[in-house]
């Protein structure tokens, strides 16, 4: 006799065992004296019974999925026919793949299904047995590449705003959330103007050629501007932005009052010092909500001023020995002689072309040197060839005894760096061309000896003021892309308005802004910043809503360009 529940129609084992431990527990009440063993007919008997019931007890409990399944057949509901399986695969290159790899559709691809689970605790069953893997099959061609995803970002141009995803790629992330202003940045950048070690004033002169109207006012771009140290991007205080966010025509003043140099950095692979404007409000993509024209820059130019006193000397060197000018010192050393020579370097203001600079000279309480009508010192520079030129023509400077002086130069343009006892530096020599400060010698049995000057300090300041000066890079940043417009703002401005002129002089500009117009090679440029601008031919263009009117408050000036035949075109 097979085991209860154990052929294929039988009851559940869990529901006939259930049975039968009910009839054997109430069996007493009915036969007192009827004790059925496991093995003879009497028990059975029980489990022929405990079958039936069990089957009769899974019966009802399928009653309820029986009557959901009538009532859906009468609704018409049928069930799902029978699919294949279908599961989401990645793919994976190798990381020292050579190349790409084209994957075809209906690649297949097997999966490792795990042994089949032991049975129950305490119940021996046969080890377990690998299953049957399932073949699965590509629904289409998939390209796998060897590059690999850096970021991702969700943009919303409404607010201007972006979100980026790269931190969470592998764990999930929420499109839209988290988000921040997106970037709108203006870099400038110069070799050498905007080298600023200490505070200084930079002034930004800026031409707008866009500008708004009542019908559409312009959108004013609130700024703030920041220079590049060694620890990052600092913001300039104060500023002073004329032009009311690049509404119009003006200087922004950018004070630098103190605070970490300006460094050389890499924006976008160019080497520069670099300065920026970064927008801190929102600016709209054109057609969405808040949108309104930007301002147009056609014209920038910057110029730098600053002053820097109490600078120690970078070396000072009296013939070929190195002085130490933290003390009292001897420039031109014990016993000065004609060819005696005090060579100092102050690079950071003897390279600064256009600077003022003044040496101030502090004598030491041991100086006695006497100011003597026939010495004379003679003031030359570096000119980077090792040859040395003379300026200062008829300086009084002799390093005498007295109160603190001060001798101020221009400084020379052609002053250049070179090398002297293996110092490179910007050089300035004072040399002894005439007389002396007295000699060792015994006269009347009496022994003299020279009073060569001694100077307790030695500093150097100067004040620097570039003039407007084009810019070696502008580049500007708009949502994540670069662009390099130093073409656009080194000649001036890019549109041009036709000029009331005739070909022998110039009439009043009608244009009611600021502008530059070209009849044939002759410009005539009008505003408050004239630059020159050549093209290789000439744009005439009229001036919308010209009134043929001189403008109030501006001045025509006009350059005359000559041709190869030297008459002026």
């Amino acid at each position: 006799m097979n085991r209860p529940g154990a052929g294929t129609n039988g009851a559940r084992p869990d529901a006939a065992a259930r049975a039968l431990a009910g009839l054997l527990r109430r069996s007493p009440g009915y036969l007192p004296n009827w004790r059925p063993v496991p093995g003879t007919p009497g028990h059975a008997l029980l489990e022929v019974l405990a079958r039936f019931a069990g089957l009769v007890d899974e019966g009802l409990e399928q009653i309820p999925d029986r009557s959901l399944l009538s009532f859906l057949d009468a609704t018409g509901t049928a069930l799902l026919p029978p699919a294949p399986a279908r599961a989401p695969l990645v793919f994976t290159l190798a990381e020292d793949a050579p190349t790409d790899v084209a994957l075809p559709a209906d690649s297949e691809v097997a999966v490792v299904v795990p042994p089949s689970l032991p049975g129950s605790l305490g119940t021996a069953t046969p080890e377990a047995t690998p299953g049957i893997s399932p073949i699965f099959a590509t629904e289409q061609a998939v390209s796998l590449v060897r590059a690999r995803l850096a970021s991702v970002y969700s943009l919303t141009p409404g607010t201007d705003e972006y979100t980026e995803h790269g931190p969470q790629l592998t764990d999930g992330f929420t499109l839209f959330g988290d988000t921040r202003l997106l970037a709108h940045h203006l870099y400038l950048g110069h070799a050498t103007l905007f080298e600023l070690r200490g505070a200084a004033d930079i002034t930004l002169q800026v031409g707008i050629s866009r500008q708004g109207t009542e019908q559409e006012p312009a959108t004013a771009v609130e700024l703030r501007w920041e220079y590049l140290t060694a620890t990052g991007w600092q913001s300039f205080e104060p500023v002073v932005d004329q032009t009311h966010g690049l509404l119009n025509d003006g200087a922004v003043l950018l004070r630098k009052v103190c605070g970490a140099p300006l460094v050389r950095g890499v924006v976008n692979g160019v080497e520069n010092y670099w300065i920026r404007a970064r927008a801190i409000r929102p600016l709209p993509l054109p057609g969405t909500t808040g949108d309104a024209p930007l301002p147009r820059i056609d014209a920038l130019r910057a110029r730098v001023t600053l002053t820097k006193a109490g600078l120690p000397l970078d070396a000072a060197v009296n013939d070929g020995l190195l002085l130490d000018t933290s003390k009292d010192f001897r420039p031109l050393g014990p016993e000065p002689v004609v060819g005696s020579s005090l060579l100092i370097a102050c690079d950071e203001a003897f390279k600064r072309e256009g600077a003022r600079i003044g040496l101030s000279v502090e004598p030491s309480a041991a100086n006695t040197a006497a100011v003597v009508a026939e010495r004379r010192l003679v003031w030359e520079y570096s000119t980077g060839d090792g040859g040395w030129a003379r300026f200062l023509q008829g300086s009084a400077e002799q390093f005498e005894q007295g109160a603190a002086r001060r001798v101020e130069f221009g400084r020379p343009a052609e002053w250049r760096s070179q090398v002297v006892d293996g110092q490179d530096h910007f050089w300035l020599r004072i040399r002894l061309s005439a007389g002396d400060y007295g000699r060792t010698e015994v006269a009347g049995g009496v022994l003299r000896r020279p009073d060569p000057p001694v100077l307790a300090r030695m500093t150097v300041s100067y004040s620097y003021d570039t003039g407007l000066t084009g810019l070696d890079r502008v580049l500007t940043l708009n949502r994540f892309d670069f662009a390099d417009r130093t073409g656009a703002v080194r000649w001036g401005r890019e549109s041009f308005h036709r000029c009331c002129r005739s070909r022998t002089g110039c009439q009043p500009c009608t244009s009611a802004s600021t502008h530059r117009c070209r009849w044939g090679s002759s410009v005539c440029t009008s505003g408050p910043a004239p630059m020159t601008t050549r093209a290789p031919r000439p744009e005439l263009h009229r001036s919308p809503g010209s009134t043929g009117r001189p403008t109030a408050g501006r001045s025509c000036r006009c350059s005359t360009a000559r041709g190869a035949s030297g008459a002026a075109e």
